[in-house]
């Protein structure tokens, strides 16, 4: 990935979008499609609202958002050992809704016999990637 203090304002935008599909995230922000198309192509700055917005719906911090860093490494949900891609891993995973938090997961600790002492779990599941890709995981798993 690229570094993200390089990268424009709208040039985030479209790395933050990914492959949700512009109508979809244009309409969870409250904007039109051709809107955010002009953000993305830095044809238009967006405002103070919009950013508010997509800082809201993407736990992504202001300074994140218009600088490419956070200034403000000391706030306490800022988590500077990370570098940018293990940063939008978490906020992707904060987003994601249950059953896909439970598939990631799933896929990292296929390999790891175990995890901890509370409760052992057996799973056999395929996870499909967004490319086709797929992961066989069989094993027990202590969470």
């Amino acid at each position: 990935m690229e570094d993200w203090e390089k990268l424009t304002i709208g040039q985030r935008i479209l790395a933050i979008r990914g492959k949700e599909p512009r109508h979809s995230f244009a309409k969870n922000l409250n904007i039109g499609t051709a809107t955010l198309q002009r953000y993305e192509n830095d044809e238009r700055q967006p405002d103070i609202d919009f950013l508010t917005k997509l800082q809201e719906l993407t736990g992504y911090s202001l300074d994140y958002l218009v600088y490419g860093k956070d200034r403000n490494m000391g706030r306490g949900d800022c988590q500077p050992n990370l570098s940018n891609e293990e940063q939008l891993i978490v906020e992707k995973y904060r987003i994601a809704n249950e059953q896909v938090r439970k598939q990631i997961l799933l896929m990292l600790l296929a390999d790891s016999p175990s995890i901890g002492n509370n409760e052992g779990v057996t799973f056999q599941n395929t996870v499909h990637g967004s490319i086709g890709s797929q992961v066989q995981a069989k094993g027990d798993i202590y969470l």
